[in-house]
């Protein structure tokens, strides 16, 4: 299985990683989507310490390919939404932690489901930015 892994302050690169065994609680996730945060970006230039080296990413969507005899077998095939601090710049994510794995609803679209990890960063950082502002922010969302 294939990683992004930061080896380094501005240094990644791709290895092949070792496959996580199932334990009976866990969920295999195949990853189609992962946003790139600001969080990732302070973590690569040294901004937030990181122990190294690492599997980028906290955040990601995809399909259930494999789960755990302890799981329920309705999600086998189901798409998710994933939160994993282990990282999720990689192929397939094993999760270990069954409330942080999200059903996707069929009217959601991956880019979507994925947007929600990226918009809750987004919106801290804007928070932290604009929490000593006394000047009033519109923030713009277009519905489609």
């Amino acid at each position: 299985m294939k990683a992004i892994i930061q080896t380094g302050y501005n240094k990644t690169q791709i290895k092949e990683m070792p496959s996580i065994p199932l334990s009976p609680i866990s969920i295999k996730v195949k990853t189609n989507f992962v946003p790139l945060l600001r969080y990732d970006l302070l973590k690569l230039n040294g901004q937030v310490p990181t122990k190294l080296p690492s599997i980028l990413g906290y955040g990601a969507t995809g399909t259930v390919v494999a789960i755990g005899n302890l799981r329920s077998s309705s999600l086998l095939n189901k798409r998710v939404l994933i939160l994993n601090q282990w990282g999720t710049f990689q192929e397939k994510i094993t999760s270990n932690i069954p409330p942080l794995t999200i059903p996707i609803l069929d009217n959601v679209s991956n880019e979507e489901a994925t947007g929600l990890i990226g918009g809750a960063d987004l919106a801290l950082s804007l928070f932290k930015i604009v929490k000593n502002t006394f000047k009033q922010i519109i923030i713009y969302a277009p519905i489609r």
